[in-house]
């Protein structure tokens, strides 16, 4: 500084210090920036410009779900947190207040007929019930409101002269109907639409000497041809009666 103006100098190092002609002495304040954003520009009159990196929570946003730091271009980055359990069975989210959350999914599909697991990788599995009843003579299904079901099986061959059964090992059975009245004047058949038949035996010897009479099987017994005349010889032949 020239003299003939005087000592401008105002010891303090935060100010640039000039004299001029004009208007005399001049403290004009610095500026302190180093460009760097993550730190707090200061001048101290004894010092100079003073750049304190903000400390650790001077990013912080109060927010569980973000990570903070300090980038000397940009400032303040916040990057989001990822909550990621490896789980299919569960539903990733972030509460800013207490961070990652991992709430299980629900996997009830509402029926008896299975049962509901969740696996890791392969997210909800519904494996179905055994409603197996071991007996041949059911049907095992099974409904999603009332579980496990039996029905019969229904045996049917379609013929009236079987006899349709159902064994719980074997399943369904065929045995031939037996039709026997125990009568020996009928003839005893069996027809697949209507079942037993029973006709009647018909006794006839084609001898007009005898009676054909049926009680206990075909029996013919020799007809009377008195004509109660002593004056005749009764005699019979095959054919007719003759007098």
């Amino acid at each position: 500084i020239n003299a003939e103006y005087g000592d401008c100098d105002d010891y303090d190092e935060c100010t640039r210090d000039e004299c001029l002609k004009e208007s005399g002495c001049l403290n004009n304040p610095i500026t302190c920036d180093d460009d760097d954003e993550c730190t707090e520009d200061d001048c101290h009159p004894e010092t100079g410009c003073k750049y304190t990196k903000y400390d650790k929570d001077y990013c912080d946003d109060n927010n569980e779900c973000t990570t903070e730091h300090c980038d000397s271009e940009l400032g303040c980055v916040y990057c989001r947190v990822e909550c990621d359990d490896s789980s299919k069975c569960t539903i990733d989210d972030c509460d800013s207040q207490t961070g990652c959350t991992f709430t299980k999914i629900d996997c009830n599909d509402n029926s008896v007929c299975t049962v509901d697991t969740c696996d890791d990788e392969t997210a909800c599995q519904h494996e179905p019930i055994d409603c197996d009843d071991d007996d041949q003579c059911t049907i095992d299904t099974c409904d999603p409101n009332d579980g496990c079901q039996h029905a019969p099986v229904v045996c049917h061959s379609g013929s009236e002269c079987l006899i349709d059964s159902c064994d719980p090992e074997n399943g369904c059975q065929v045995g031939q109907v037996i039709c026997d009245d125990n009568d020996p004047c009928t003839i005893d058949e069996c027809d697949v639409d209507e079942g037993c038949i029973y006709t009647d035996v018909v006794c006839d010897d084609d001898d007009a000497c005898t009676d054909n009479v049926c009680k206990c099987g075909c029996y013919y017994p020799a007809i009377s041809c008195d004509d109660g005349n002593e004056c005749t010889v009764d005699t019979c032949d095959p054919v007719l009666c003759v007098d």
